[in-house]
């Protein structure tokens, strides 16, 4: 599991490259790990901005625009990549954000523990 520390790190790297970053795509793979409240993800994310990233205990929330946020709860397996599109898909991708700077913000879960909440 992702400890607090991880999780800062996580936020710092993100800090640097995605804040500002407007979301073109969104993909579920794997709609285990998906809890929304605000309409369907896939339709909803794109043409929002990255405007914030927080640590709250072991949970990663990324502000959106339009007072939207995602909240990542990595439990035990879930990890982000930060990659190019060309980047093949891992088997435990399950959710792929493709953003306005030509990268891709993926969340990973081997188990499908971890859930996200938009």
């Amino acid at each position: 599991m992702p400890e607090a520390p991880d999780l800062e790190v996580i936020k710092e790297f993100l800090d640097q490259r995605v804040i500002g970053s407007v979301i073109e795509s969104c993909k579920v793979l794997r709609p285990t790990v998906v809890r929304s409240l605000a309409g369907e993800i896939t339709t909803d994310l794109p043409g929002r901005t990255l405007e914030k990233i927080e640590r709250q205990g072991k949970f990663l929330t990324i502000g959106l625009s339009g007072k939207r946020s995602l909240v990542i709860n990595p439990m035990l397996t879930g990890a982000l990549q930060y990659c190019l599109p060309a980047e093949p898909v891992q088997k435990k991708t399950c959710i792929v954000l493709g953003l306005a700077k030509g990268q891709d913000l993926r969340y990973l879960d081997d188990r499908q523990m971890g859930k996200v909440y938009y």
